[in-house]
């Protein structure tokens, strides 16, 4: 694994999180595409992506 990886699975779990504070916006408006499509491939890879998509509207 390497640190995009592991940078990215932190950033899925942590937007995930109940803690909605765990994430901000500018994390998320910083991420390169290939990094975004990373993230929708592992939460489709995990079957997250509804939830993913949750926490998304819910910020």
């Amino acid at each position: 694994m390497d640190m995009m990886d592991e940078k990215i699975i932190t950033l899925l779990l942590d937007c995930l999180h109940q803690d909605a504070g765990r994430i901000s916006a500018g994390r998320l408006t910083a991420l390169a595409l290939a990094e975004w499509q990373v993230l929708l491939f592992l939460a489709r890879e995990q079957q997250v992506s509804a939830l993913l998509a949750q926490a998304f509207r819910g910020r």
